[in-house]
């Protein structure tokens, strides 16, 4: 009974299998030509083909530059007016007030002048500052301008061997006051037994004004020393007598004159 089922089955087989190999082959060349005839309709400008289904490329993407470059970093419209970076800056054309040390006893409102040539400085732009002794403590100086006094701080800083310079508030200027303006000679060295009338004779050919004649007393090494102020009618006067009578003999001491501002 086995071997007649086996039999029957291997003789059906052959029938079997051609008639499944017709049918695959006629299925294959059926999905050729119905790929081929898709294909060939298929226009591949700006798309992509993929398994059979067209898809479309996305646009192409345009930048566009939204910011706006300039030759001048201050006028861009990205960014304001470049705030000034220095804190102590002041705008110009107003008054910049500055102190100087450093000067001598024998220092002349025009040798200043000419130190800070080119700053436009004149003499009533300056004040002295002393002590007691009339020693002089420096100087304060009125600029006209901020650029006026960036040039003498880089003169200051090329050939100022002695001299120092910084800024200071308008209050030093205001405060210190210049009772002598040029018109006051300190005499050093007055004989202990000098009188007015000496004075009178030492300053003799002079215009000077001989009820101002003040004498005063400072402390010395080996004693003390005498001086004495005298007022004279004008600046000129006063220079004038200091050009004459500097070094000059008193009752048989030699006199040094020092004109106060």
């Amino acid at each position: 009974m086995m071997k007649l089922r086996r039999t029957l089955l291997l003789r059906s087989s052959p029938g079997i299998s051609s008639n499944i190999g017709a049918a695959f082959i006629t299925t294959r060349a059926a999905l050729q030509s119905a790929f081929n005839d898709r294909a060939s309709s298929v226009e591949f400008r700006g798309e992509r083909f993929l398994g059979g289904v067209s898809i479309p490329r996305p646009p192409a993407r345009v930048m566009h530059n939204t910011r706006s470059f300039s030759a001048n970093p201050t006028t861009s419209p990205m960014m304001g007016p470049s705030p000034n970076l220095d804190p102590r800056s002041k705008p110009h054309g107003g008054l910049v007030y500055a102190k100087l040390t450093g000067t001598g006893r024998s220092t002349l409102k025009m040798d200043i002048v000419h130190f800070f040539e080119g700053c436009n400085l004149k003499p009533e732009d300056m004040k002295f500052a002393y002590n007691r002794n009339y020693a002089p403590l420096g100087m304060i100086l009125q600029f006209s301008s901020r650029a006026a006094y960036g040039i003498a701080q880089r003169l200051t800083a090329i050939k100022g061997r002695y001299y120092r310079m910084m800024e200071v508030d308008r209050s030093q200027w205001s405060n210190l006051e210049s009772p002598f303006d040029g018109k006051v000679l300190l005499l050093h060295g007055v004989p202990q037994n000098a009188l007015p009338e000496d004075v009178e004779r030492f300053f003799s050919g002079c215009n000077f004004d001989s009820s101002s004649v003040r004498f005063f007393m400072r402390p010395g090494l080996d004693e003390p020393v005498r001086l004495a102020l005298v007022s004279f009618r004008s600046q000129r006067e006063a220079m004038h007598a200091l050009r004459e009578k500097n070094r000059n003999v008193c009752l048989n001491s030699p006199i040094t004159l020092r004109l106060l501002h």
